[in-house]
């Protein structure tokens, strides 16, 4: 027998958890090389605006919406405003053997309900990029929202043209739709 929309014949796969994901808190995760913990602008914003400042740095901004900050109290006011966003979540990456911020990201588009979270606004200063601490600070961030939050989806977008981010995203796992 059939229903009248044809369910018992039609395969849809294995019952999936309809329960919602958590929604991700200013938490800190440690790591063997770097740590990722909640942006604090006042402890934050000298090693970051030293490490992403001036002409030889600009490249670090082309692909994100915002920036590059001539100015100290531009950034900063800009690292405020992201410190006090619930989405996007913005979190500082530390170097563990030094203390100072190195890079950031954050958790945005997150939706619990369907268990899908993004991660992006990313920015790595030259010392963290290509190193053992940029793919521990995404392996910690990615961890976290499967394991300890529940969600089944991570996203990573880019500009097509970001070669470095794309490159980096397909070898930390990332499939390209």
């Amino acid at each position: 027998m059939t229903s009248k929309h044809n369910i018992e014949i039609v395969p849809i796969g294995p019952e999936v958890d309809t329960m919602a994901a958590k929604r991700p808190q200013r938490v800190t995760l440690k790591g063997r090389v770097v740590s990722v913990v909640p942006l604090n602008p006042s402890a934050h914003a000298d090693a970051l605006f030293e490490a992403t400042s001036g002409e030889e740095n600009k490249s670090l901004w082309l692909y994100l919406f915002e920036g590059p900050f001539p100015a100290r109290a531009a950034f900063e006011s800009h690292l405020k405003q992201k410190a006090s966003s619930e989405d996007p979540l913005a979190f500082a990456i530390l170097d563990n053997s030094s203390g100072d911020a190195v890079g950031y990201a954050s958790y945005m588009r997150i939706e619990p309900a369907h268990r899908v979270i993004e991660v992006g606004s990313i920015l790595f200063t030259p010392g963290l990029q290509r190193t053992i601490g940029a793919t521990e600070a995404m392996y910690l961030m990615a961890r976290h929202v499967f394991e300890d939050l529940g969600y089944r989806r991570y996203e990573w977008k880019c500009n097509a043209l970001n070669t470095p981010s794309r490159s980096a995203a397909l070898r930390l796992g990332f499939t390209f739709e």
